[in-house]
């Protein structure tokens, strides 16, 4: 396929790995699916409610961003909401900037809030991690993949939060530089990340990883390594998907050219027995994010690469068949979150043009879908930030921005 260059909407690892050394994207030390639900929404009353625009509501990283703003300036570093999420009726956020590993000056911690006041933070955990780029979920476990480790000796970080209880970091996953995502299946938990030996980070040369874990997330083992095919360059495996009873693994293999390391191929995998193995039929699709709508239905993001590259999405229910979904089509979904109800929350913009241009103003839209099949429109609204994040919490609406807030839509009964 042609090699083409990413813009990726959310996740600044991938883009420091297509344009760059690895050495480029990392000092030297070793960046479902929502499986599950918002656990605490009342999802059942979401488009029964009317909404207005957004506006201002909370500034939940500004100490993060005024330490930085200082040594970086207003523009020279991450301050996104990259992902937010409910769980046991807290609103959790995701920040941070794996890139300038920020991580290492002021520790990025686990912050959500629990009362619907803008004010009342509260951080119960502190990561040794870059960045928190996405939460993945079941009804009782949120989990964390720790996107870069602050920490050194080639060894990738996992962190899961079960149901009325704490916190834990599984330091264990064997030579990821990057853990990427985590999804759970048959009560295994499962990551996926890049990374390899000392003599592989010297040479430029990144692998794709696969981990499991059958005691909660104490413990990961290292299943499966894909090693790069024409090394140097750069080999992942980025996304997870459990759905219809099967694990499925999305990634991507790029070829060092020079200074920059462009896509050059796809990765497509679906667990058969104990490893990975090559997903047949599977179409020319960059895969960007996934996302678990019901038990037996999941949706994924990315770019259709075959013939003129365009944001869309596609449908997978465990089988051999992936539609395309009518309601991506001429549309670029931002991100995509689960409700309690089975149906799903979307941000999207309208207009699938890849890469996404730069704009002062961002006509974003906010629906929700029961199959994909078509959307049922709650806001529509220009705003000045790119979105980044949404989440449904307590009959209102949250999206996360590019510059470090988070804005709100109250539902009101009509």
């Amino acid at each position: 396929m042609t090699s083409f260059k990413t813009n990726p909407v959310r996740t600044s690892l991938i883009a420091c790995a297509m344009f760059a050394l690895v050495a480029a994207c990392d000092d030297n030390t070793s960046k479902e699916p929502d499986a599950g639900t918002d656990a605490g929404a009342d999802a059942s009353s979401i488009t029964d409610l009317v909404y207005g625009e957004f506006e201002p509501w909370g500034y939940p990283i500004q100490d993060y961003i005024d330490v930085h703003t200082e040594e970086f300036g207003e523009d020279g570093f991450f301050k996104s909401i990259f992902d937010l999420a409910v769980f046991e009726d807290r609103l959790y956020l995701g920040y941070g900037d794996a890139d300038r590993n920020l991580g290492r000056i002021t520790p990025i911690e686990i912050r959500f809030w629990s009362q619907e006041d803008p004010l009342a933070v509260t951080a119960e955990f502190t990561t040794q991690e870059e960045q928190i780029d996405r939460f993945r979920q079941t009804d009782d476990l949120l989990m964390i993949p720790g996107v870069d480790a602050t920490e050194d000796d080639l060894l990738g970080n996992a962190y899961t939060f079960g149901a009325g209880g704490e916190w834990h970091k599984s330091r264990t996953l064997d030579l990821a530089w990057h853990v990427h995502d985590m999804a759970v299946l048959d009560d295994i938990i499962y990551a996926c990340g890049s990374g390899g030996t000392m003599d592989d980070y010297n040479n430029s040369t990144v692998n794709a990883l696969f981990y499991e874990s059958d005691d909660g997330g104490e413990n990961f083992t290292l299943a499966q390594q894909i090693t790069h095919p024409d090394p140097p360059g750069d080999q992942r495996l980025t996304t997870l998907l459990s759905v219809g009873g099967e694990l499925y693994a999305f990634g991507y293999v790029s070829k060092l050219e020079g200074s920059s390391s462009n896509i050059s191929s796809l990765l497509a995998y679906r667990k058969d027995g104990d490893e990975l193995a090559p997903l047949s039929g599977f179409p020319s699709f960059w895969v960007t994010d996934a996302v678990q709508m019901t038990e037996d239905l999941g949706i994924i993001v990315g770019v259709h690469t075959s013939g003129s590259l365009a944001w869309g999405c596609i449908l997978i229910d465990g089988t051999d068949s992936f539609a395309n979904v009518p309601m991506c089509e001429g549309k670029t979904v931002l991100d995509l979150e689960p409700l309690a109800d089975g149906r799903t929350l979307v941000i999207y913009l309208d207009m699938d043009t890849y890469p996404t241009p730069d704009t002062d103003s961002w006509g974003l839209r906010v629906g929700v879908t029961e199959d994909g099949s078509d959307l049922v429109d709650l806001i529509s609204q220009d705003i000045e930030s790119s979105p980044q994040s949404i989440a449904y919490w307590r009959k209102s609406l949250y999206l996360g921005l590019d510059n470090g807030e988070v804005w709100r839509s109250e539902g009101l009964s009509p």
